[in-house]
Order: C-alpha cells, then structure tokens, then sequence
C-alpha cells in the first residue's frame, strides 16, 4: 500500500514535516490564559490547533503526508482514506490544497452532514470500502 512506510522516524523526517508544514500555514497561536494562570499559579498556554484550516490537528498530519506523497508520486495521485470524521475531512481538504482529488469513506452509517461531496472541504464522503 503506498505510503505505509513502517521504517522509524529519525530526525531528518521531523526537519522535512516542519519544512513542508511551515510552506503551507503558519504554526497554531498560543494563547495565554490569565484565568488558569490564577488558579492554579502557573502560566497556562493553550495551543490553539482549532484555528487551522480543518478546525483540528488533523491537518497537520494529513498536510504533511500528502505533501510527501505528491513530492514523491506525483499530483496524480489520488488520496482515499478509510475515515468520515475530522482525519477524513483533513485528508479531503489537504488533497483539495493540493490540486488532487480524494474519497473518504467509512462505515455505513454515517453522522448527518457526512454522506456526499462535503462543501467545506471537496471530498466525496460515503459509501463503503466496494465503492472505492
């Protein structure tokens, strides 16, 4: 299966992810938070990962995989993954930055808004693993 490389992660793959990364958005706020602060006598610092593009942290990694795959295969390379929740809207959107197209699909039952061609992101949602 292309891009199931199981080979450990050295450091060289953490510099090239941050590099890809940093091309395509900028790194989530920190945001302080003067009231935790006070209660629990610290500095709080909650990073805001909400704000990307997908609204979850999911984007990052799906940013990154995909960008690696593309740079190695080709943007002819057609994204599918096995998940309707935020890891398959995060693959949708990637691959719809990217210029590629991608199905996510997953069980047969299927959260409302998640069956179809999804607005936000260009990914065609539904069905199961036959319809791929």
């Amino acid at each position: 299966m292309l891009g199931r490389d199981v080979s450990p992660v050295e450091i060289a793959d953490i510099f090239a992810a941050e590099w890809r990364l940093r091309k395509v958005f900028p790194p989530s706020p920190l945001l302080n938070m003067e009231f935790l602060n006070q209660q629990l006598g610290a500095q709080v610092w909650l990073k805001a990962e909400n704000l990307l593009p997908s609204g979850a942290y999911k984007y990052r990694g799906a940013m990154n995989k995909i960008t690696s795959l593309i740079e190695r295969y080709g943007k002819e390379l057609r994204i599918v993954t096995a998940s309707s929740g935020n890891h398959g809207m995060a693959c949708a959107l990637a691959a719809r930055n990217l210029g590629g197209p991608s199905k996510c699909r997953g069980s047969r039952v299927h959260a409302p808004g998640q069956k179809g061609q999804h607005p936000r992101t260009g990914g065609q949602f539904g069905g199961s693993r036959r319809d791929i």
